[in-house]
């Protein structure tokens, strides 16, 4: 124990002694701890590019892209016409999403046909398609709903039977402690982490490097 409390002695005066080492273990980490800060200060995705390929062409399709647009997450910024074209945009990251209404939407749920809407994301970006898809999955699921419901109604059913019959079981979902995917919060710590770890390699360097340039490594 002697001999290793003398070799952490030892280094940490070497440590002390070497100019360099002010550098790297005072100056770099504040710096790299701004820096970060500075690149995540917006801390969360919002007003994301999402296309929208639009084969119904009816007031429910335009509706809910209407209420799309209205998410804190997604901006309707252009409009497709086929798959390819959707592909193309999120490939070259001119959008972050988009999401395909199939024909017949609002006509096959009015007569109790089932309709699938497809939402589209880059799964290279996990948060901003995170929250593209739970703000799109909201708005299709309770538009959907809300014509289904809306027929049931017009047919003289309560309102409350026809929900019951419509969602026999409700899900409610909470995400705890980071809900908006907040990059300070998650990306932050972690990245300021490794680039002390960075720094502490680097001041290993340094020393080793004097230890070899003064001949005492086998000291």
């Amino acid at each position: 124990m002697n001999t290793f409390a003398h070799i952490i002695i030892r280094e940490w005066k070497r440590i002390v002694s070497l100019p360099a080492h002010y550098v790297v273990l005072l100056v770099i980490p504040p710096v790299v701890f701004l820096f970060f800060g500075l690149i995540y200060n917006k801390k969360f995705a919002e007003d994301m590019p999402v296309m929208v390929w639009d084969e119904d062409h009816s007031a429910l399709s335009t509706r809910l892209t209407d209420i799309l647009n209205a998410t804190q997450s997604i901006r309707i910024s252009s409009i497709a016409t086929d798959e390819n074209q959707v592909r193309s945009a999120i490939r070259s990251g001119r959008v972050s999403g988009a999401i395909h209404f199939p024909p017949r939407m609002e006509a096959n749920l009015k007569s109790n046909h089932p309709s699938v809407v497809t939402v589209y994301t880059n799964a290279a970006a996990i948060v901003p398609a995170k929250l593209i898809y739970k703000d799109a999955a909201g708005v299709i699921v309770k538009g959907g709903l809300a014509v289904v419901l809306q027929k049931f109604t017009r047919q003289g059913m309560p309102e409350g039977k026809a929900m019951a019959l419509l969602q026999p079981i409700q899900l409610n979902t909470v995400t705890l402690y980071n809900p908006d995917y907040n990059y300070q919060q998650y990306l932050t710590p972690g990245l300021i982490t490794v680039g002390f770890q960075m720094a502490l390699i680097l001041a290993g360097v340094l020393l080793i490097n004097y230890e070899k340039k003064q001949k005492r490594l086998k000291s």
